[in-house]
């Protein structure tokens, strides 16, 4: 989920290039003047090095610590998105069970159940490929069928579909009883967008180029 910035190398210089030209004429300059007109005390210090050293560790210090920090907060809304999932089937299944929420025979009631938590499977599975650049994934049979029972349009965000399409379910279910379950699934359907939304600021959010260029080079 850690991407570097697309812009290429070219660009990179193209950018850089007029500072650089600038900064080289100002120090030929300055020792042309000291070369003609000074007292010729000019001469590479062996601090240079040092100093650059220090300042090139300090700058891939600060990056790896961003790498790291990235890393570890995707590791947290994975950790987060697993939780949530658990919790959500769970709670599915024990307020579907419970004849005082639902007014359904126990077929109607077992059906309901299995699409419902195979809506949140898809959703999971829609969310990963979205992650990974693949909006538009082939879809099998099972799937297809699914994703047609409940009208879902594959033109728009698949992921952002089934989320409204299970709250719907959740809604029409619950409309009359059981409104503290309902409201505690829907805080689910809301922690399942949070964690999309954290996830993909990260995968939309790029290290600079300049970055990565440094790390390569040293």
């Amino acid at each position: 989920m850690i991407k570097t910035e697309k812009q290429g190398l070219l660009q990179l210089f193209k950018i850089a290039s007029p500072y650089l030209i600038y900064t080289t004429l100002y120090a030929i300059f300055v020792l042309g003047l000291e070369e003609l007109f000074g007292d010729h005390i000019y001469k590479i210090s062996g601090q240079i090095g040092s100093v650059f050293g220090l300042a090139i560790a300090f700058f891939l210090g600060f990056r790896m610590n961003s790498a790291y920090d990235r890393w570890w907060e995707a590791r947290k809304i994975f950790g987060e998105l697993t939780n949530n999932s658990r919790s959500f089937v769970a709670k599915i299944y024990a307020y579907y069970s419970n004849d005082e929420n639902i007014n359904l025979g126990a077929l109607e009631k077992n059906a309901k159940i299995y699409d419902l938590i195979q809506l949140t499977i898809a959703y999971i599975r829609q969310f990963k490929n979205e992650i990974h650049n693949n909006p538009k994934p082939i879809f099998d049979e099972k799937s297809k069928v699914l994703l047609e029972k409940y009208n879902i349009n594959e033109e728009h965000k698949i992921s952002n579909e089934l989320l409204v399409s299970i709250s719907k379910e959740i809604e029409e279910d619950f409309k009359n009883t059981a409104n503290i379950e309902k409201s505690d699934l829907m805080q689910h359907i809301n922690r399942f967008y949070d964690i999309q939304g954290k996830a993909e600021r990260i995968k939309n959010t790029p290290f600079l180029m300049i970055n990565s260029l440094s790390l390569r080079l040293v």
